[in-house]
């Protein structure tokens, strides 16, 4: 698996929305198919099932530094974005801005009001002891690397 504990939780996490969204738009008629490879030659793992798929790949990557890899090891098999494949990401990373991502976009400034109300509020716990769950829309920035 990619990552720390953090990154696979969230890489988990990511799976679950992507099964649950593509299940509820085409109304279980698609799937996901969910690729695993070890660290140390998964790019060139993915580059590799793009290049042997029938139909134009559409490549899901767990965040922006998954992507930008991805990019860099396409690269290196003459493939191309988004001719070849098409490829969205997490986090809409400013360090990878160059790579005209498309990008599911965390609202990180809500996110930092939200937390700094609850921590100058101190409402972190629950009065019962139990901490409290939010939930925050992000948004999907198209780019050029989905067409």
């Amino acid at each position: 698996e990619w990552g720390g504990n953090d990154k696979k939780y969230w890489v988990e996490e990511r799976k679950k929305g992507l099964r649950f969204g593509l299940n509820l738009i085409s109304k279980g008629k698609i799937k996901p198919d969910i690729w695993r490879f070890p660290i140390i030659s998964m790019h060139q793992k993915t580059c590799q099932r793009i290049i042997k798929s029938k139909e134009k790949v559409t490549i899901v990557a767990p965040n922006d530094e998954y992507a930008v890899r991805l990019i860099e090891c396409a690269k290196k098999a003459s493939l191309e974005i988004p001719e070849n494949f098409s490829l969205i990401s997490f986090d809409n990373n400013a360090e990878y801005r160059k790579y005209n991502l498309t990008t599911v976009a965390p609202p990180l400034e809500k996110i930092g009001r939200m937390f700094g109300r609850l921590i100058c509020k101190n409402q972190w716990l629950k009065s019962d002891g139990n901490k409290i769950s939010i939930k925050v829309g992000s948004k999907i920035i198209e780019r050029d690397t989905c067409k």
